[in-house]
């Protein structure tokens, strides 16, 4: 596979998921739910995690 980078996007394909991976996880998007192995995925630029220091510091930045 190629190798291809977009910045803050990221694209890829499911390879492993983890132990502690639980599909009926609360507060996830629905699509959580069904990701499986083999998957391809892709995140925007527009997604964020909103927990990391520079998400909490830059946040309101963004606010309109």
């Amino acid at each position: 596979m190629d190798r291809h980078t977009c910045g803050h996007e990221f694209i890829g394909e499911v390879v492993a998921l983890g132990e502690s991976f639980n599909p009926n996880t609360q507060g996830r998007p629905a699509l959580y739910s069904s990701l499986k192995i083999n998957d391809k995925v892709v995140s925007p630029f527009t997604v964020n995690c909103g927990e990391c220091q520079w998400v909490l510091v830059t946040s309101n930045h963004w606010t309109l």
